[in-house]
């Protein structure tokens, strides 16, 4: 869970570094690139971006955990518990993915605005 969380900061960093980058090779001024980049990340989204990736963490593993736990039948068991594993997780982020950004743009109005 926390790993995820630390992993989307990576990510976050690595695009910006990617972005200056793209922008350097391509022999453009940087100003633009931090003016619009400053304008459109507000620290709700990246705080957002890392609350949901943690989530996403929280329920891979809880899920993975207790399927893993309660597997029996040998062999044939552990394949099935695996596949549920993976159902449900899949399952259980997408549906934490839908209820945390719309209860995220309720409650944050200007996110929803076309930039």
């Amino acid at each position: 869970m926390l790993i995820t969380g630390l992993f989307d900061i990576y990510a976050l960093l690595f695009g910006i570094f990617a972005g200056v980058l793209a922008t350097i090779v391509n022999s453009a001024p940087l100003g633009p690139f931090w003016a619009t980049f400053f304008t459109n990340a507000s620290t709700t989204d990246l705080w957002g971006s890392v609350l949901k990736c943690t989530g996403f963490g929280a329920i891979v593993a809880i899920v993975c955990c207790y399927k893993g736990m309660t597997a029996s039948g040998g062999a044939e068991g552990v394949g099935r518990a695996v596949n549920q594993a993976v159902v449900i997780s899949l399952m259980g982020v997408a549906a934490f993915n839908y209820v945390f950004t719309q209860t995220l743009l309720a409650t944050h109005p200007e996110l929803q605005t076309l930039r």
